[in-house]
Formats: C-alpha cells, sequence, structure tokens
C-alpha cells in the first residue's frame, strides 16, 4: 500500500535536497493537493531554473495556470510539457481542456481524435463531445456521449452534455428525459440545468424553465447561456425589466453572440427605446454585415425614427440577403402603416404567417398571432385594427 508523505516532511526533505527532481514533483504534487497553490507555483518556477525541458514540471505548471484561470498560461505549459512527452495521455488531455476552456474548440478536438487511449482517462470522451457540441456537430457529440455512457451509465455531466445537444437538435423529449436522470445524479449538473431550462421554455413551462435557471445561475453566475435563456423566458412572460437585466447579464459573457445583441435591441424596442435598440443592433451589424435580420431590425429602427429612405434601403439590403426576412418584412408592414394602407398590410401578414415553420408541421399563424395580440394588449407594437386570420 502506498503511503503519501504530508507535504511539511516533503517541504522538509526538499531543503536538504533541492536538486532531487523526484521529490521536488512529490511535494509539488502534495501542494497541489493540499490546495496550497501559491506553495506549488514557487516550487514549480524554482525547479524549472533547473530542469526547463521536465514534462513533468511544465504539465505542473500547467494545472496550476489552469486552476488560476490563466488558461493561456496553461495551454503554453502543456504544450512544451507534450511536446516533451507525446504519448502521456494525461498532458494530452488537459492540454485539451485548457483550450476548450479558452474557447479554441476546434483546437482542442484536434488533440481528441485518436480515441485508442480514452479508456484509461474515459473524460476525454465527455470533453471530446463538448468540443463537438460547441462546432455545431450534435450527432457526433451525441454519438460519443452513448460511448461514455456505456461505460458508465451514471455519469451525470455526460448525461448532461447530451441533455443539451438534444435540445440543440430540438428533440425536446430526449433532452428532458437526460437532463431528469443527470440531475437525479447530481442536482447542480450545469449542462443539465440549462437543457432543462431551454426544453421547458420551448415548451412554454416557463415557471419550470425559471427554476432551473434560478439553481444554473447560482452554480454559475457566468453561464452566458443561461442568461440569455433567461431573458427570453422573462420576455415570454413580458416582464421586461427583468429580461433586460438578463440580456445585460449575458453580453458580459457573450459580447460577440449575434442573437444576444439582437435579443437585446428587440427588447429595448418593446420598451420603446428606440435610440439604444439602434446601438444594439449596431453592435450586431460590426460581428456580422451580412446577417439579413439585423439589416430588417435596423430598418425597423429607420421606420420608427421617421428616415422612410433609409428604412426601405436597409429593407432591399435585408431581402437581397434572405427573402424570408422576418424584421424586413416587418418594417415594411410598418411603413404601410404609416401609410394608411392597412389592407395591403394585412395582405403582406396573411402571406407572412400562411409560410411553414421549417418541418415541424406549423405555420406562423399558429403562433404569431398570439405574440401579436398580447404585445399590442400592452401597445408595444402599433397594429391597431390588423387582423390576422
Amino acid at each position: 500500500m502506498e503511503i503519501s508523505i504530508p507535504f511539511d516532511r516533503l517541504a522538509c526533505h526538499l531543503e536538504q535536497d533541492p536538486s532531487n527532481l523526484a521529490l521536488r514533483i512529490e511535494a509539488i504534487c502534495s501542494a497541489c493537493q493540499a490546495e496550497q497553490w501559491a506553495t506549488a507555483r514557487q516550487l514549480v518556477e524554482h525547479g524549472l531554473t533547473g530542469s526547463p525541458d521536465s514534462p513533468a514540471l511544465r504539465a505542473l505548471s500547467g494545472v496550476i495556470h489552469l486552476q488560476s484561470k490563466q488558461y493561456g498560461l496553461a495551454i503554453e505549459q502543456f504544450s512544451l510539457a507534450l511536446d516533451a512527452a507525446p504519448s502521456d495521455p494525461d498532458i494530452r488531455l488537459n492540454l485539451s481542456t485548457a483550450l476548450f476552456l479558452e474557447a479554441q474548440y476546434a483546437q482542442s478536438l484536434e488533440h481528441l481524435c485518436d480515441s485508442s487511449w480514452f479508456t484509461a482517462l474515459p473524460a476525454a470522451w465527455t470533453l471530446r463531445a463538448r468540443c463537438l457540441h460547441h462546432l455545431g456537430r450534435m450527432e457526433e457529440a451525441i454519438s460519443d456521449c452513448m460511448a461514455r455512457l456505456r461505460r458508465d451509465p451514471s455519469d451525470a455531466e455526460t448525461l448532461g452534455v447530451m441533455a443539451l445537444a438534444w435540445v440543440d437538435l430540438g428533440n425536446v423529449e430526449l433532452a428532458l428525459q437526460n437532463a431528469a436522470h443527470a440531475l437525479e445524479l447530481d442536482p447542480r449538473q450545469p449542462e443539465a440545468l440549462l437543457a432543462s431550462a431551454s426544453a421547458h421554455s420551448m415548451m412554454q413551462d416557463y415557471a419550470r424553465a425559471r427554476a432551473a435557471l434560478e439553481v444554473l445561475l447560482t452554480v454559475d453566475a457566468n453561464c452566458g447561456r443561461g442568461w440569455m435563456c433567461l431573458a427570453l423566458v422573462e420576455t415570454e412572460c413580458f416582464r421586461l425589466e427583468a429580461a433586460k437585466l438578463a440580456i445585460a447579464n449575458a453580453l458580459r459573457h457573450l459580447p460577440q453572440h449575434i442573437g444576444a445583441w439582437h435579443t437585446h435591441g428587440w427588447l429595448l424596442l418593446m420598451t420603446r427605446e428606440v435610440d439604444a435598440a439602434a446601438q444594439a443592433f449596431d453592435q450586431a451589424l460590426q460581428l456580422d454585415r451580412t446577417f439579413a435580420e439585423t439589416r430588417g431590425a435596423i430598418a425597423v429602427i429607420h421606420v420608427l425614427q421617421g428616415h422612410e429612405v433609409q428604412a426601405r434601403g436597409e429593407i432591399k439590403r435585408a431581402l437581397r440577403l434572405d427573402t424570408n426576412c422576418s424584421a424586413a418584412r416587418y418594417a415594411e408592414l410598418l411603413l404601410m402603416l404609416r401609410h394608411g394602407q392597412h389592407e395591403e398590410a394585412k395582405e403582406l401578414l396573411n402571406a407572412y404567417l400562411s409560410r411553414p415553420i421549417g418541418t415541424s408541421g406549423l405555420y406562423y399563424r399558429d403562433v404569431v398571432p398570439l405574440h401579436l395580440a398580447a404585445m399590442q394588449e400592452r401597445q408595444l407594437i402599433p397594429l391597431h385594427g390588423l387582423a390576422v386570420h
């Protein structure tokens, strides 16, 4: 049986024999286990001055940087370690983890292509699934989750990742099934909480969605997607000030997310803050100048500001990019209403509502009138007297 030596005794031995690399590595590991991170860092830095090519020291340096969320430095140290020990699976997994946490998903995935070493480190299946999920490769992510769960059906983390992938594929039933299983095992599993919230929101069960989000944002207050989901839930419930607070938090964590800027912009429009909404959609435009919905939203802004020429220009740009652009059609509708063309506006709206929603079997008329009625009741959009069929 292996007996662990207390850190204090190891440190004492190391003072007497500072060039003993094996003893230094053992002392560093003991300090890390005791969460004495500053001490561990000092021991590593001193060791690297004498043994700069040691893959073990480089890897431990990476672990310390990883713990302090210095992901760039962790990547640098793990890369040096892997160069010196290319067949070490622990170093490869740690490097992949650091790359993932730095949002370098494709680069992380490159180190996870060969699954021959996953048996020894099954967490690699889940990490690869996470990378694939972030890269939009949902079916492959689910396949890796299933591979991991065949070995350990009670892995809550993997169940949570799979639940979220099912959400993003639109399969609410399987999302809720996997999320529920994960939360039975770990009531604070982040992906499962987010999947549960998202799925319940899709089912318009906003009370359960909000309950899951309350736990999630307690567990991880930096979850931008969680804040964005909360913003959408609050919007659907017409708790607009709460929604604005939630989307502001989302944008702090997802400043490059065009959908978050759109949510922010439309919320501002719903509370009649047109100039602030214009700034939000301008931010979205900086992220992607070819996204039709941004051009359409800017057209809506111009209509509300009384800039008809600019509005028509943006409508044309939006419809060139996407003939079904919803925001551009809404801008057209507003222009018609401004000119008293109520019958033409009604025809445009009914034509839009007659379009199918993907492969859902539903048409826009099945869902949009409910939102229009609710928004009109709160005087958030000027559609008085405009019936939809």
